[in-house]
């Protein structure tokens, strides 16, 4: 029963973090390409884009660190995988099992550029580094 609600908990998580970045991205890699085409100033990089993604990380992956503390990377790295399937496989099925391959596929091509390494760092990276941030405050306060 344990592992069934961790495997829910993950699921829900996951997919809630893929909706709320999927609202945001593309906005801000639209943005993100102008802005390094020199077609924006410095007054327009679009730092509300950034930080609402940045934001959307920071929902599910409290709740993974309230709800399962003892299991909390179990969770944040099925929420990840989870979110990085439902990401990849926004243009095509849900239960389409490419997903997670399909979200990678810019960094097998040539195309790779600073706009899709950020975008694929934000999403990877960033929930583990607030989950860590979690751990700390938790740490010092307890």
């Amino acid at each position: 029963m344990k592992i069934f609600r961790i495997l829910i908990l993950s699921l829900c998580l996951g997919y809630c973090y893929a909706n709320l970045i999927m609202a945001f991205d593309l906005p801000l890699v639209k943005q993100m390409e102008n802005w390094l085409a020199g077609q924006m100033n410095q007054q327009q990089i679009p730092w509300k884009l950034f930080l609402g993604v940045l934001a959307a990380g920071i929902i599910p992956f409290t709740c993974a660190f309230l709800y399962a503390r003892s299991h909390k990377w179990l969770v944040s790295g099925l929420s990840i995988l989870v979110a990085v399937h439902v990401v990849g496989n926004r243009q095509s099925d849900l239960w389409d099992v490419n997903g997670v391959l399909s979200f990678f596929e810019p960094l097998t091509t040539n195309s790779v550029n600073v706009t899709t390494l950020t975008y694929l760092l934000l999403i990877i990276i960033w929930p583990v580094i607030y989950v860590t941030l979690l751990m700390r405050a938790d740490k010092a306060v307890n």
